[in-house]
């Protein structure tokens, strides 16, 4: 689950058949937002139970103008 500034932004799924620790099966995901301050807090959190849950990687934020933004 990713919220953006506390507000659910996005909910995403995962079918872990077949995966394990050696082949994760990492997808790409993106979520697109606007900030609408000076700053914005973004938070990833997990909806497994248990202690084991997502694994997140490679997160990246970019900014653009309203007008022009390359993604």
């Amino acid at each position: 689950m990713v919220r953006i500034g506390g507000e659910l932004a996005q909910n995403f799924s995962f079918d872990v058949t077949g995966r394990s620790s050696a082949a994760m099966g990492y997808v790409r995901k993106k979520v697109t937002f606007v900030a609408t301050g000076l700053s914005t807090t973004v938070e990833f959190l997990s909806t497994a139970p248990g202690a084991y849950g997502p694994v997140i990687d490679d997160i990246t934020v970019k900014s653009c103008l309203v007008i022009i933004c390359h993604l």
